[in-house]
């Protein structure tokens, strides 16, 4: 193992990865830094990348760099892999579900540099709502004063908005954020492969890796999970390389990048709690930090809890959300314990659905190949092998409870960052060492599960590679959009657009500049002051106008209007007992819908 480990770690290719991947560290601190500051400008951004690119032309003036064949090989490989999914993704930043906020909340930011913000109609819903969770632009709170700020974490929030800043043009930023993530996910997970396995081993594992669904699909969509991803596997690298053999700079790079995680998803504070305590089985690691317990650990921990109440108060949406979202799953548990009698309809079948999404999307064979792997090193007592397994332990939980909603491939979210990276590694491991064996049949079989391993990946891979939801649905709403003014009200519907997770109300207001507002409620109307708007208008699709037309407003609606959206989509209306073996469908719709005038 050791030998293996110089064949690609004690060469520069670490060094400028490690370094390569410190710059984009950097500028995550900085974004989220900024962030809570509430100076957020591009100038600053701009300078970091103009002094980054300054030292790397200097470096390789120099010829500092020494990048191996092999490298630049894989390199080039995920690199093509990731801007073909960039390729075929559309920036998610419809309102209604996670990445539509999440995407609204750092181009809020870019824009207005700080993390609260108002609107003209967001003001007028605050005076009937008041302060918590403002119902009317989802995945957003209001404060106690009326300004609106996110409910999700800040660091994906603030890388975003770097890239939205600087490459906002089409939207094209939020794209190339997710990219540069996969790819230094991607070159992590390699390089954590060729500390324990040759080059022809690591290369099928990255095979494997770039080929599975649910990473490619995720880079497609502005969630955490992305930044997740990226920050966890460098973290879990540079930890192994400090536990074979203490040293200052896997050190830091494990502590900076873990230390990130805890801002960027919740799942980040149990990582670095597992982290320290595979350091603390370590004897070696062990010492090496007590001879240097104030600069490794006591003055970092401070200063760690000092970021974690500031951002405690700046994010205190936040960690109301993910409170609510704990206890209540806790509290449904107790309760499914103490009154369920019906094992076959609230266990047995929703663990059979698992196991279908499982099967469909590849998951399946990693999880068993993954989990003989985990035996066997145990078996073995290959300890250091399995500290990767010990950092990610406390995720597992979601195989029992993913606490999220069971539609695929949106419930797939919760396995992407740490599950099934962690499976597919220990697969890679075990056969390689199967590979190894001296038996010639033992060897055969090594081939013939990595075989089964692709083409349990391929039927999602070739099904979805380019497919992009909601493609061309910006343009069509930046149609409709120029039907206001910036002084009228628009009233929109949650379907207006066929799809309630992939509202129009967000991006008609913080990219096309409308007071657009989801709306839900007709009792609201009366409520609301009117005055400060030229125009009242409502959107609604044809199968809701009825509901408005038996509500208090019916009579001050006016038609003016006819639009049509065309959308495309993933939908599945499954329930837990539909065992039946099939993609979500790709559902191309054609929406109709009035646009109404309504009286002040």
């Amino acid at each position: 193992m050791e030998n293996q480990r110089k064949n690609i770690l004690a060469t520069s290719d670490y060094k400028i990865y490690s370094r390569f991947f410190l710059f984009w560290l950097g500028l995550g601190f900085l974004a989220f830094t900024l962030s809570l500051s509430g100076l957020f400008y591009e100038y600053i951004f701009e300078a970091y990348f103009i002094f980054g690119i300054s030292y790397l032309l200097r470096s390789i003036r120099k010829k500092r760099f020494r990048i191996s064949k092999e490298m630049i090989i894989i390199y080039l490989a995920i690199a093509i892999i990731a801007i073909a999914v960039s390729f075929f993704s559309t920036p998610t930043v419809f309102s209604g579900r996670d990445q539509g906020s999440i995407s609204e909340a750092a181009i809020r930011l870019a824009q207005n540099h700080q993390l609260e913000f108002s609107t003209p109609a967001s003001q007028e819903f605050f005076k009937i709502y008041g302060p918590g969770k403002a119902l009317n632009f989802p995945g957003f709170h209001y404060t106690e004063n009326g300004t609106l700020i996110t409910q999700f974490p800040l660091v994906y929030i603030g890388w975003l908005a770097v890239f939205f800043s600087i490459f906002g043009l089409g939207l094209l930023g939020l794209i190339i954020a997710n990219a540069i993530l996969f790819f230094l996910f991607a070159c992590s997970f390699y390089l954590l492969l060729r500390i324990f396995v040759a080059k022809k081993c690591a290369t099928f594992g990255i095979l494997l890796l770039l080929t599975s669904f649910s990473f490619f699909w995720i880079a497609k969509f502005t969630l955490t999970e992305n930044i997740a991803l990226t920050l966890l596997w460098f973290s879990i690298l540079n930890l192994v390389l400090f536990l074979q053999k203490p040293a200052k700079s896997s050190y830091w790079y494990f502590f900076l990048s873990s230390s990130l995680l805890i801002f960027a998803r919740i799942e980040g504070v149990a990582f670095f709690v597992f982290s320290f305590i595979a350091i603390f089985f370590s004897l070696q690691a062990r010492e090496y930090i007590k001879k240097n317990i104030s600069s490794f650990a006591i003055i970092p921990l401070i200063i760690l809890a000092v970021i974690f109440v500031i951002n405690f108060h700046a994010n205190l949406g936040f960690y109301k959300e993910i409170s609510k979202a704990i206890f209540g799953s806790t509290q449904n548990t107790i309760v499914n314990l103490d009154t369920e009698t019906n094992l076959l309809e609230k266990y047995i079948y929703p663990a059979l659905y698992s196991l279908k999404i499982y099967f469909l999307y590849g998951l399946l064979g990693f999880f068993i190949a993954g989990i003989v792997g985990i035996f066997y090193f145990l078996k073995k007592k290959k300890y250091l092998i399995l500290m990767p397994l010990l950092i990610t332990s406390p995720s597992f939980i979601y195989l029992i409870d993913s606490n999220i909603s069971s539609d695929h491939p949106w419930m797939l979210r919760r396995f992407a960052f740490s599950i099934l990276p962690i499976f597919i590694f220990y697969s890679i491991l075990f056969l390689s060492k199967l590979h190894l064996h001296f038996r010639k049949n033992i060897r055969l079989l090594a081939i013939i599960i990595f075989f089964l391993l692709l083409a349990g990946n391929l039927p999602a891979f070739v099904r979805h590679l380019d497919f992009s939801e909601n493609n061309k649905l910006l343009e069509q709403i930046k149609k409709i959009s120029q039907n206001f003014s910036s002084n009228d009200l628009i009233l929109i519907d949650r379907l207006a657009s066929g799809d309630g997770w992939a509202m129009i109300s967000g991006p008609m207001n913080f990219i096309f500049e409308k007071n657009s507002v989801y709306f839900f409620n007709p009792q609201d109307f009366d409520k609301l002051n009117l005055e400060k708007f030229d125009r009242i208008y409502l959107i609604a699709p044809d199968k809701n106008i009825a509901f408005y037309q038996n509500s208090p407003i019916e009579s001050r609606m006016h038609f003016l209007k006819n639009y049509s959206l065309q959308t495309h989509r993933l939908e599945n209306n499954e329930d837990d007992e539909n065992l039946e073996l099939k993609f979500a469908s790709k559902k191309y719709e054609i929406v109709s819908g009035v646009i109404f005038e309504i009286e002040k």
